[in-house]
């Protein structure tokens, strides 16, 4: 039965008990080859949970490969280079998919998340503005809107960074089910939040 496994995965990542994960998807992998894909980026994510990320950027190679109309995968690529500090590559490739799919939100989003974490902040607010203009009732606002209030703290912008913090406040207030989801990005605004108004109280 997936689901048991799959249940079973979840409460050992739960626990942090990461060989056992891996292990137990090698045993999924034989059992269920119809779910290669994910089973497969199951594993590149505990491989770098374990801080393996070559092994992991292996397996994510290998699927782009055997599924080349994924671009979805050339995304997790990008993450990848991104955990390896390879910018030009990850932000090459996430171009290239904005480029082919530039009606394609969640793209532009993750250009601009992988943008900030090179600080390369203006780049990512003009990414995440087009995500917004896209798709403003898109399932990921929340954390779009605190990204770009965190970019734009990050540029000493202040009003624009509370204006666009606040507002994913106000979209994280509105999550009902994901109360985990709800929990990470309220202390994530919170924190920048804070941070704005102890700095203009330096000023």
């Amino acid at each position: 039965n997936l689901e048991l496994y799959q249940l079973k995965i979840g409460i050992l990542m739960d626990h942090n008990q990461y060989n056992s994960v891996l292990n137990l998807v090698d045993k999924m992998l034989s059992k269920f080859p119809k779910q290669e894909k994910d089973l497969k980026l199951k594993k590149a994510t505990v491989l770098k949970n374990l801080r393996k990320l070559d092994e992991g950027l292996k397996l994510i190679d290998e699927l782009v490969e055997t599924y080349p109309d994924d671009d979805n995968l050339l995304s997790y690529k990008a993450y990848w280079l991104q955990y390896l500090d390879k910018e030009d590559k990850a932000l090459k490739i996430m171009q290239e998919l904005v480029n082919k799919n530039p009606n394609n939100s969640q793209y532009h989003d993750t250009f601009g998340e992988i943008l900030m974490n090179f600080k390369k902040y203006s780049r990512a607010i003009d990414q995440f503005q087009k995500a917004i203009e896209l798709e403003p009732q898109g399932w990921f606002m929340h954390q779009t809107h605190i990204k770009l209030g965190i970019c734009y703290k990050e540029l000493d912008d202040f009003t624009s960074a509370l204006k666009f913090l606040n507002r994913g406040v106000a979209l994280v207030n509105n999550i009902q089910k994901n109360v985990e989801e709800k929990k990470n990005w309220s202390a994530i605004a919170n924190l920048f939040l804070k941070q704005i108004e102890y700095e203009q109280q330096e000023i």
